[in-house]
């Protein structure tokens, strides 16, 4: 399961499943659509920039389907890839999505004219996430199984700029938004590294592997490792504690202004509100989610199977 929020921190999300996305708004427990697939396994998808409307999936089958969620419509399929594609990501301008895989190549797309426009090979490790820059169209970076993080500048010949070395196979990275730093997530580590001079500005080690890490500032982040426990660090005092505690193990998690939506190993989802205004003032308690599921499943709502391209509503 993983959890797609939009960049405006809206409270609409994307859901994926193994074979379906399901669009939902937590804040009246509403779903917007479901996507259901009979001949892929989705790994990643994401919505386009500050638009709530167009969202693109990837997965087993080497295609990037881009479509259109609220009319229920396919608008562009792109094809290139050689083996399953696990990440993609729209630039700010939104007319580009990067994405990478298992071939090891990194593709850089012009949607509207649905074609390849740029191709990177990156040598000896699998892709395993892409993130642009988050101001910026030239500039992105990947991150592998090999345990590194490749920065790369487009406007350059000599294409990748900076190379960090996260120690282990690394799971999920991202720019933070002072551009100035990327974290990264990979065994039971989390690194915080600075950009211009490619050092680590922050290490954390827990002794499970660490899944997620939710919004980060200046004050610190929230994260969860293997187990039923959703944490915060404090940079200040130079400590985590819980959260929030479950009665079962959670796989994603994303936090939002009034709470987080947390998904769990059983395939059932939970919305739980902030108990005051301030993550600090936050209760340590053990919540049992049986009484706080979210059944998003049991509304019926007609799926869609997208057939037919329309390309008219890009």
């Amino acid at each position: 399961m993983r959890i797609c929020k939009n960049n405006n921190d809206s409270n609409f999300v994307g859901i994926i499943f193994s074979s379906k996305v399901i669009f939902t708004s937590f804040r009246n427990l509403k779903i917007k659509g479901i996507y259901k697939t009979k001949n892929n396994i989705f790994f990643s998808g994401c919505f386009r920039r500050l638009d709530e409307r167009i969202f693109a999936v990837t997965g087993k089958n080497k295609k990037i389907d881009i479509f259109d969620v609220k009319n229920h419509c396919l608008l562009r399929t792109l094809l290139g890839h050689e083996n399953p594609v696990y990440s993609l990501c729209f630039s700010i301008e939104k007319s580009k999505i990067i994405s990478g895989g298992n071939d090891s190549y990194i593709k850089i797309w012009d949607v509207p004219l649905e074609k390849c426009e740029d191709i990177i090979k990156n040598i000896d490790s699998p892709i395993r996430s892409v993130s642009y820059f988050l101001s910026h169209t030239k500039l992105f970076g990947t991150s592998s199984y090999k345990g590194e993080i490749n920065l790369y500048d487009l406007r350059q010949k000599k294409k990748s700029f900076r190379i960090f070395n996260h120690g282990c196979p690394i799971e999920k990275f991202a720019f933070i938004k002072n551009e100035k730093e990327i974290i990264s997530i990979g065994g039971n580590h989390i690194k915080i590294w600075n950009i211009i001079e490619k050092k680590i500005n922050f290490s954390l080690k827990m002794e499970k592997a660490i899944l997620n890490v939710g919004k980060i500032d200046s004050s610190g982040f929230f994260f969860n490792a293997l187990g039923q426990e959703i944490k915060y660090y404090d940079f200040y005092s130079s400590s985590s504690f819980t959260i929030y505690s479950f009665n079962k193990e959670i796989t994603c998690f994303e936090s939002f202004q009034k709470g987080f939506l947390i998904g769990f190993i059983d395939g059932k989802l939970c919305f739980k509100k902030n108990l005051t205004k301030g993550y600090y003032d936050l209760l340590i308690s053990k919540e049992f989610c049986s009484k706080t599921i979210i059944r998003l499943f049991i509304i019926k709502k007609k799926s869609f199977l997208p057939k037919k391209k329309n390309k008219k509503n890009f």
